[in-house]
């Protein structure tokens, strides 16, 4: 039995930057400005960036209003602490588990070579925009186990308070246009939103059998929660449902994943397929 991969610490360090060091520098540093408490552990980080004098902070109440440039520059910098929310999947190496950015990489580009096998024609442009913004709030909210019954209960009011914090972020066109393509890939109505929703379940499906269902026999997953997963995505693309399926299927055969119980249990903590 190989060991479950261990989740490294995560915890950002922040650094004091006089504004001295700051002029003139094209790069963004992570710090602590003076007279100011550091964030606390899991709190949003405090970015700063050169453009007048006094240079434009994220964290600071009296700065300047920075310009739209800076202010996109300042989100772009807080995009990266997506890259430490780690995931339930496994990167098929099997070495540790993906992060949030990764995965969003990864279906991003599953909608440009699977297009053609959407329910019916779709915007390719604003499926990717979906895809790349539909797990931002986990910055705030970090990833939620899509079995924790207990975690679902406030899931919704976490990620709305990230939305809020983050999209609040950007410039009011821009902000409000990346929000509602959020709620629009939560709500998974529209054609657009539904065969992206279709990817996010079939990326985690297709890592969890390459890597024998490793994660599935750690978390007590059986088919039958697994099947439950993939309702949802027949509006967007039958033709990958019917695959998702096959999948499951094999896994079970091959033992990879538990068969579904003749009871109609559904007890086990997940991961996110």
């Amino acid at each position: 039995v190989v060991p479950p991969v261990p989740i490294p610490n995560t915890e950002v360090k922040h650094y004091s930057v006089d504004d001295s060091e700051v002029k003139g520098l094209v790069k963004v540093e992570r710090c602590q400005t003076k007279n100011q408490p550091a964030p606390p552990k899991g709190g949003a980080g405090c970015f700063i960036l050169p453009e007048a004098l006094p240079p434009a902070t994220a964290c600071s109440q009296t700065a300047p209003a920075a310009s739209p440039l800076v202010q996109r520059l300042l989100f772009i910098a807080e995009l990266d602490r997506l890259k430490g929310i780690l995931r339930h999947t496994l990167l098929l190496s099997g070495d540790r588990c993906e992060n949030s950015a990764e995965h969003s990489w990864h279906i991003a580009m599953m909608a440009i070579v699977l297009q053609d096998f959407a329910a019916g024609p779709v915007n390719l442009e604003r499926v990717l925009k979906m895809l790349l913004v539909h797990d931002i709030v986990e910055i705030d909210a970090g990833d939620t186990l899509v079995y924790d019954v207990q975690a679902r209960q406030t899931q919704d009011q976490r990620e709305q308070a990230a939305a809020t914090r983050l999209f609040g972020m950007l410039d009011a066109p821009l902000g409000s246009e990346l929000r509602v393509l959020w709620e629009e890939f939560n709500e998974g109505d529209s054609p657009d939103a539904a065969f992206a929703c279709a990817l996010d379940r079939l990326q985690p499906l297709l890592h969890n059998y390459l890597t024998q269902g490793r994660k599935w026999k750690e978390n007590g997953v059986h088919a039958g929660m697994v099947r439950k997963r993939t309702v949802a995505c027949l509006t967007g693309s039958p033709v990958l449902v019917d695959y998702m399926n096959t999948v499951i299927s094999d896994a079970v055969a091959k033992g990879w994943l538990a068969p579904e119980p003749t009871d109609g249990s559904e007890s086990g903590d997940v991961l996110d397929s």
